[in-house]
Parts: structure tokens; C-alpha cells; sequence
């Protein structure tokens, strides 16, 4: 899967996240490689792994399992 640039890549991250009820946080901002690693805060095993392409884009590199641990509050933003 091929994500625009950055920001997009973090709204899908989140937006994927508030659907299946987990929370994340980012663990590595490797700004050399320009990799992003995404995991589960409350460590069910979920991670995201994307690499920046040779334009701005990334690209989703690593998945691990589904998100199994319980909802995460969902704000008012995203339920709007």
C-alpha cells in the first residue's frame, strides 16, 4: 500500500485504529531511513511498519496481528 506522504499516513493509522477499538502510539521516527514504526500501547501484539519511498510517499513495509485489546475512548471528532 502506497500513502501520499506523512500526515496521511498517520490519519490512516489512527482512523484504523479508532475502527478496531486500539490505541497506538509511535515508537520510532527514524528520520535517516525515513521509517515509522506504529504499535499498540497496550501491548497486544499490533505493529505498523512504513518506509519512505524515493518521492515523499511511504509505504506500508510490516503488519503484524490485529488489534485485541479492549476500545479505546473514541472522540467526538471522529464519531462526527
Amino acid at each position: 500500500m502506497h500513502i501520499r506522504n506523512q500526515e496521511e499516513l498517520e490519519k490512516a493509522v489512527k482512523l484504523y485504529s479508532d475502527r478496531r477499538h486500539g490505541n497506538y502510539s509511535v515508537y520510532n521516527y527514524l528520520f535517516t531511513r525515513g521509517d515509522i514504526e506504529f504499535r499498540c500501547k497496550n501491548i497486544c501484539g499490533w505493529e505498523l511498519k512504513a518506509a519512505k519511498t524515493n518521492g515523499n510517499g511511504f509505504r506500508i513495509t510490516g503488519y503484524g496481528s490485529a488489534h485485541t485489546c479492549k476500545p479505546a475512548n473514541v472522540g467526538s471528532g471522529f464519531l462526527a
